[in-house]
């Protein structure tokens, strides 16, 4: 009897890994942003700032749910055609220009499985500055600043996903402030 008993329960506990399900990873680790918005430029040597339209291309991996790294390339002009519908335009001999890659560091603070607030910090290598307004002139070539963001996601089940951002860029004695919707995918 005590035999039987020990050879039912042995069989049981070797069979229960059989029951096991396998992991399932619901976080997609990489991610494709493109944003469109407007942007406020100012230098510190000017009396007011002037507008322009920005884009930006970002590639997003993930490390977990709430950690990930950002590259990416944003792009900001006062002379854009995008600026006749997404801004007021300035005097035409004020202009502001700027082109930045950009590494990002990103913290998600998810509110549920779809919607997620988010903040991140970056260092951003920009390749041309032009500032020509009030009287300010800027014509940078190259140089590193740095950035700040916070933001809104949502996300569908299928990855991709709709968000609006809030950033500030420090670029030599530029600041760039720029509000964005971005669209992504991720995967």
């Amino acid at each position: 009897m005590l035999y039987r008993l020990l050879l039912t329960a042995s069989f049981l506990l070797l069979s229960i890994s059989g029951f096991a399900q396998p992991e399932t990873h619901d976080i997609q680790t990489h991610g494709l942003f493109l944003g469109f918005g407007n942007e406020n430029v100012s230098n510190k040597n000017a009396q007011r700032s002037l507008s322009g339209t920005v884009v930006n291309y970002q590639y997003q991996y993930i490390f977990n749910k709430n950690s990930s790294i950002k590259i990416g390339y944003i792009k900001g002009n006062s002379d854009d055609f995008g600026c006749y519908f997404f801004c007021i335009p300035d005097d035409p001999d004020d202009r502001s220009r700027f082109n930045s890659k950009q590494i990002k560091y990103q913290h998600t603070f998810p509110v549920s499985n779809r919607h997620a607030f988010y903040a991140n910090i970056g260092i951003d290598f920009f390749e041309d500055i032009n500032y020509t307004g009030d009287g300010a002139f800027t014509d940078t070539n190259k140089g590193t600043g740095h950035s700040l963001g916070v933001g809104w996601q949502f996300r569908a089940y299928n990855g991709f996903g709709v968000g609006y951002e809030y950033a500030n860029l420090w670029l030599d004695d530029t600041k760039v402030a720029s509000t964005s919707i971005h669209f992504s995918w991720l995967f």
